[in-house]
């Protein structure tokens, strides 16, 4: 995994994201409050790095247990992150950018995000969708047409088979 990419800035800085997740209007506290989480993401993505492929499949079966238990606190969202993070990376060969987690972040939070066009909205639902499913309720990923649901599916596939995951198509 290469080293992350310095903070383009495009999410503000830590000072100004803390102060906005305590007394921002609620849209910009779930912004910043995702924002936030991108360091500690980076931190998991950094430490899973070196793991094998049964070892991400281990510690997905063990977020899935906390999961379950509804022990989603602390940095369970970082750590899930950060490990798939990791399976898109041995996968696909790419990074998510920061605002790719963010949103991701924010989505997992029950927010809705909108992401310009070719900016990664197939990976960003990918890191809220793995979480949830850990839970083992099922996640349903809309899209517009069947094509894209075809084409996303086989895509991303591979990275959810290789945190222990299955995907089909509707």
């Amino acid at each position: 995994l290469p080293p992350p990419a310095p903070n383009s800035g495009r999410l503000g800085s830590i000072l100004n994201n803390r102060v906005l997740a305590r007394c921002g209007f609620p849209w910009r506290r779930r912004l910043a409050s995702a924002a936030l989480l991108v360091p500690h993401i980076r931190h998991f993505e950094q430490q899973f790095s070196s793991l094998s492929d049964d070892e991400i499949k281990k510690r997905a079966d063990a977020l899935r247990g906390r999961a379950r238990a509804r022990d989603t606190g602390g940095n369970f969202v970082a750590e899930g992150f950060g490990l798939c993070s990791v399976a898109v990376w041995r996968v696909l060969g790419f990074q998510p950018f920061d605002v790719q987690l963010a949103a991701g972040a924010a989505m997992f939070g029950g927010a809705l995000v909108e992401l310009a066009t070719g900016e990664g909205k197939t990976l960003t639902a990918v890191f809220p969708a793995f979480l949830h499913a850990l839970a083992n309720r099922g996640v349903h990923v809309a899209t517009v047409n069947d094509y894209l649901a075809r084409r996303d599916a086989e895509t991303m596939s591979p990275v959810f088979s290789l945190l222990g995951l299955s995907v089909g198509v509707l």
